[in-house]
């Protein structure tokens, strides 16, 4: 009985510093950028207020933290861009776009409601409240089947736009989420297959000195991808685009039409957001043609993508704030497959002239609304 209880001890303090050992050889190298990666605050004030800086990225970091960081130290911006991926490539346009100068791209990857919220409150505590904001959302955004929790690591900043005090069942989640990743078998053979590679470090360069090998960041904070990310076979893209349908189906039957917590938590800010007196322009992403009509070809699907934007439009109503629909310009023909590098990602120039048609189309019903009013009075 001894000896019995003795190897089950032994076994348990191997196992013990098997994990640990584990989690320092992973730490250590942290291949997924959420431990070591770091850029000086005197880099960050360069990048946003001298011209024709970039900064190179890698390709994974935890850019929640690193935007936080950077609205602390940018000016106030006229516009901000709010929303997840699919807008991280939009940078400051030229011309007569409305999208001025003064610019914040505050996209993130798989950008859910709950990273928009506390985006929102990062805003407001720095004092650094646009006069105009481009609320991007998608449904994964705001569907509880395909939600992820890379939004704890602002998960303070969210608790302090409601008023909650969750503090530590936050913390143990972002804990548990932390010790997941540093024991998984994919960060693992990660970082097996990073020994004795050069390492992607953040560097501070000149725009003329970027080699569109790596990301970059941009003085908006703007993601500008690699040029094989957006110059991909036109072949290469279809085939992601029938994919992403594919995944865009099962999520959309997945969605629960009678869970409404995620789109009463958007029109919450929406109405926090006015309140500040800031103009939203609510905005839904497009999708590649051939993912939108995988989405179409099922039934169940297609009921949800049609409560789905019922219930986006009946927000703008309730919330009086303009509202663009980026599927109709899908379904009009106003994009082809040579616009997206995916099946849901436009390319950066094409997000740009798609955020003029929605500057445009905002100005004409600002405009519309104003002449209503007068002839009413």
């Amino acid at each position: 009985m001894r000896d019995y209880k003795l190897f089950i001890l032994r076994f348990f303090l191997i196992a013990a510093l098997s994990l640990a050992g584990l989690l320092c050889f992973n730490y250590s190298l942290d291949p997924n950028n959420r431990y070591q990666f770091h850029v000086s605050e005197s880099d960050l004030r360069l990048l946003a207020e001298v011209p024709g800086h970039a900064l190179v990225v890698p390709s994974n970091y935890d850019d929640r933290i690193f935007l936080k960081r950077f609205i602390r130290v940018v000016s106030r911006p006229e516009t901000v861009a709010m929303g997840g991926s699919r807008i991280m490539n939009l940078e400051n346009p030229t011309g007569q776009s409305a999208l001025q100068l003064n610019f914040l791209n505050a996209g993130v990857t798989a950008g859910t409601i709950k990273d928009y919220v506390a985006i929102w409150q990062i805003l407001k505590q720095s004092k650094k409240i646009p006069k105009t904001i481009f609320l991007c959302v998608d449904p994964q955004a705001l569907s509880r089947a395909v939600q992820n929790a890379l939004w704890l690591s602002l998960n303070d900043d969210y608790q302090a736009f409601f008023k909650t005090n969750d503090s530590g069942r936050y913390y143990l989640a972002s804990l548990t989420s932390q010790i997941k990743d540093l024991l998984s078998l994919q960060t693992t053979l990660a970082s097996i297959s990073q020994i004795g590679k050069k390492k992607v470090r953040p560097e501070l360069l000149l725009t003329v000195q970027c080699n569109r090998l790596t990301p970059v960041r941009t003085a908006s904070f703007a993601l500008l991808y690699p040029a094989a990310y957006e110059e991909k076979d036109p072949a290469d893209v279809e085939a992601m685009a029938r994919a992403h349908g594919d995944g865009e189906v099962k999520a959309f039957k997945l969605w629960n039409r009678h869970d409404l917590e995620y789109l009463g938590q958007l029109k919450m800010l929406i109405e926090n957001m006015k309140k500040e007196g800031v103009q939203v322009v609510l905005v839904l992403m497009p999708y590649h043609p051939l993912s939108l009509q995988s989405i179409k070809q099922d039934a169940v699907a297609l009921n949800s993508l049609i409560f789905f934007r019922e219930q986006l439009s009946k927000i703008s109503r309730e919330c009086a704030v303009a509202y663009y629909d980026g599927f109709g310009d899908t379904e009009k023909g106003l994009f082809l497959n040579r616009d997206f590098s995916d099946g849901v990602h436009l390319k950066k120039d094409s997000n740009h002239i798609f955020f003029d048609r929605i500057s445009q189309a905002v100005r004409y019903s600002t405009a519309q609304s104003d002449v209503s009013t007068k002839e009413r009075g």
